[in-house]
């Protein structure tokens, strides 16, 4: 498992962070590729992250967090892309 990350900080208590994780992993599905007759035990996943933190007051934090995800298996290739916004009070 790779996971090269990048963290700048824009100002007091502000930052953003970029990052990519690429892993192996076990797979729910079975294929069988009818050319070579193998059949599909793992996949490879790649994800594109990022993230914004961003005080708005000094007992509000807003986070914006951004990914897209890449997996493929011999057969079958797909992509998926999320986008929350969260925000943290403080007491």
């Amino acid at each position: 498992m790779r996971m090269p990350r990048s963290l700048y900080t824009y100002a007091a208590g502000s930052y953003m962070q970029l990052g990519v994780m690429e892993t192996r992993n076990a797979t729910d599905t079975v294929n069988v590729d009818t050319s070579t007759g193998r059949i599909t035990q793992d996949q490879e996943s790649t994800v594109v992250y990022g993230s914004i933190n961003h005080p708005l007051t000094p007992k509000l934090m807003a986070t914006a967090v951004g990914a897209f995800s890449q997996y493929s298996d011999p057969i079958i290739t797909a992509s998926l892309t999320t986008n929350p916004l969260n925000f943290t009070v403080w007491d």
